[in-house]
């Protein structure tokens, strides 16, 4: 139910090549399906926390949805930054740093990552002030709006006010449902595209058994074996063949009718635009296909890794059940040195990979300058959000030079010992935490808010933790997940750096919200606690659903 809104932009561009009718009744609803996604998904992207990217709910596309989000970065600093000066996109384009080099994520140190981090979030923030004094009032926004319903809202077999119902979130699922099946009677006929697939489905399994017995009777007949049993049987089989691909011609025609009547929607809704309807759709596929990534791209040096690993968790071993500081700092020196070389590897692949992304992405300023003018030229949308766009691309460029050191390849073996703290029941996954880049342990362990998934995809609960055990809290929320940068008490831990007790290795937490270990290891932890012969923190394990305690020696 959720594509038929979309139909009105899309559904005449995916049925506009002719295809045979076995095709055609097969793929017809799949094509709808990746026909809505298009446009829809360019600004509808939320900002991943680190905690992980919430699943929402699928939402029905709106009358709205050609008008663009503005998108937030993934970037994240705890200090004080001044917002960039540049006047649009294309300047703020031109002030994005440079990705970091091998060494720099080799060894990184807190100096160069405060300098990045900084001009990236500078960056972000002139994003936001520029969408501000662009952005549109809502006077204008209500009267393009109303033009959209009044265009749609005939040829949709609604009217105005039932459109606008459909861009109610509290509209019950009742309702909606009741006015995406008008919608669907008023474009389709009454047809049920699935009803004739299912048909036409069975009718080609029959088909294919005809098919296969007439071949064995005519083999027969070559070798002079045919009864006259055979012949009418023959006969009979070619009768009901005959008969079945009339019927099956039949449902194409309509298909075919149904196909060319929601074109001819499209069409009518507004001809002197269709051409750049077709140009925003596959603009669209740009962009996905910008942030799913390149092909050919590597993201991912797990057989780089598996090279080193057996060799980094055996001394890793050696280094929890030794005690002896000297020893300690020896066994780490011939890991970091083991780490280096692999991280000097995985570096080299990994930022050429971020490179060509980040090149490709910029290439899209122009085409989205261009393509957002005239439509607004065309009153497509309202000339207040044209450089809306311009400004996503920008923070698509920021999140790629993000991910240089936030989601740098590690090893699954990590220098830390690690013991579950608190493992999530079969059946859910973790959507948000509250945590803070300089939260105290203690206060994340006794007295913080987790939001978990169930299973089935809808539901999400709210629990706290109370000493390591959660308990379910009645209220829906919302609750405050922002960083508590100051802790709960006053002994909260505060960013800075740790040297080990032989002062040969330093652990740095920074504003970014990163425990940069000796080795370069990089974490983002939930909460940190640090003492004279360790530093303890908390992370989320993805993998096995399950928060997990670390411990690194000092």
């Amino acid at each position: 139910m959720k594509k038929i809104l979309y139909l009105l932009l899309l559904l005449g561009v995916a049925f506009s090549q002719p295809v045979q009718a076995q095709g055609f009744l097969k793929k017809m609803k799949q094509k709808a399906e990746n026909a809505m996604n298009k446009v829809v998904g360019v600004d509808q992207d939320a900002t991943a926390d680190k905690a992980g990217e919430q699943t929402q709910p699928a939402k029905t596309p709106t009358v709205t949805d050609r008008i663009p989000k503005l998108r937030r970065t993934t970037v994240s600093w705890d200090g004080v930054v001044k917002p960039s000066t540049a006047a649009n996109a294309r300047a703020l384009m031109s002030e994005l740093p440079s990705l970091p080099s091998v060494s720099q994520i080799v060894n990184p140190t807190p100096e160069a990552r405060e300098t990045y981090y900084n001009r990236l979030v500078s960056i972000e923030m002139r994003i936001e002030e520029l969408d501000d004094q662009q952005g549109c009032d809502d006077e204008e926004l209500k009267v393009m709006r109303d033009k959209l319903y009044n265009e749609l809202s005939g040829k949709l077999g609604l009217t105005p006010d039932e459109m606008k119902k459909l861009e109610d979130s509290n509209l019950s699922e009742a309702e909606r449902a009741r006015l995406e099946k008008k919608i669907q009677d008023a474009m389709l006929g009454g047809a049920n595209p699935d009803d004739i697939s299912a048909k036409a489905e069975k009718n080609e399994a029959r088909l294919e058994q005809i098919e296969k017995r007439i071949n064995e009777l005519e083999k027969k007949e070559k070798k002079g074996t045919l009864t006259a049993a055979d012949k009418q049987e023959r006969e009979s089989l070619q009768q009901e063949m005959i008969a079945m691909s009339q019927e099956m011609m039949q449902g194409m025609s309509g298909m075919m009718d149904m196909a060319n009547s929601i074109g001819n929607v499209t069409a009518g809704i507004n001809a002197e635009v269709a051409q750049l309807e077709q140009k925003l759709s596959a603009f669209a596929d740009k962009v996905m296909a910008q942030r799913k990534g390149e092909p050919g791209v590597v993201k991912s040096c797990e057989q780089i890794a598996s090279e080193y690993e057996s060799q980094l968790q055996s001394i890793y071993d050696q280094i929890w059940a030794e005690s002896d500081q000297d020893k300690v700092d020896a066994l780490y020196d011939q890991a970091d040195a083991i780490m280096k070389n692999y991280r000097t590897r995985a570096a080299k692949i990994y930022l050429n990979g971020l490179q060509l992304r980040l090149d490709n992405t910029k290439k899209l300023l122009s085409e989205a300058e261009t393509l957002y003018a005239d439509m607004a030229s065309a009153q497509m949308i309202p000339k207040c959000v044209v450089g809306r766009m311009p400004l996503n691309i920008v923070t698509q460029c920021v999140d790629i030079l993000n991910e240089a050191y936030t989601d740098f390849p590690q090893p699954t073996v990590l220098p830390v010992h690690r013991e579950t703290f608190f493992k999530l029941e079969k059946g859910e996954s973790l959507l948000w935490s509250e945590s803070g880049f300089s939260g105290n342990l203690d206060d994340f362990t006794n007295n913080s808010i987790l939001l978990i998934a169930k299973s089935n995809g809808i539901v999400n609960e709210y629990y706290k933790l109370e000493n390591g055990t959660r308990v379910k809290l009645s209220s829906d929320g919302p609750f405050d997940f922002s960083v508590k940068k100051d802790g709960r008490n006053s002994e909260a831990t505060q960013y800075g750096e740790w040297t080990s007790r032989s002062g040969k290795r330093k652990v740095v937490y920074t504003r970014d919200g990163s425990l940069t270990l000796h080795d370069g290891t990089t974490l983002y932890p939930m909460a940190v606690k640090a003492s004279s012969d360790k530093i303890e923190f908390i992370i989320y394990d993805y993998s096995n659903d399950e928060f997990t305690k670390c411990t690194y020696k000092l």
